[in-house]
């Protein structure tokens, strides 16, 4: 790579990066290479060359915008970004209450729980309620029928 003294051919990032690499005797064998040219702009493919992605906040490395993205898609399946102040806001707002609906729902969850265990032993009862109540009601039928003989009877 040829490289000029003069000011309007800067290195690019990623070469300098690899010139400096080599000069402290990084080896850099199997490593993929990117091509000097005339302009000093980095272009896009160049960032992607590196590892970088273009995410809300700039450039940022693939994994750490994977994180990003594993969030928003956990959420739905396609992915939202909100562009204004205002939606960001509410995206936040969103979630913060999302997370106050799960941490409820659990805790009601927990809540059911217990009260299934502590109802195990309020089943004997129950059922010995019932019982009751089964012959509280054939008694009550028994009196009926009485009733009618009595009624018909009379007639």
């Amino acid at each position: 790579v040829k490289v000029t003294r003069l000011e309007s051919a800067s290195l690019p990032y990623c070469l300098f990066i690899s010139k400096v690499l080599i000069y402290f005797g990084v080896e850099c064998v199997n490593e993929s290479s990117e091509s000097y040219g005339r302009s000093n702009v980095i272009d896009k493919s160049a960032l992607h060359h590196m590892g970088l992605q273009h995410g809300l906040d700039g450039w940022l490395f693939k994994d750490e915008y994977a994180g990003e993205e594993e969030e928003v898609v956990g959420s739905s399946s396609a992915p939202y970004r909100p562009r204004s102040e205002f939606k960001k806001h509410m995206v936040r707002k969103m979630h913060s209450l999302t997370i106050l609906c799960q941490t409820i729902r659990q805790d009601v969850n927990d809540i059911k729980e217990k009260l299934q265990m502590n109802g195990s032993d309020n089943v004997e009862e129950t059922e010995e309620n019932k019982e009751s109540e089964e012959e509280s009601e054939e008694e009550s039928d028994a009196e009926e029928v009485k009733k009618k003989k009595v009624v018909s009877n009379l007639l």
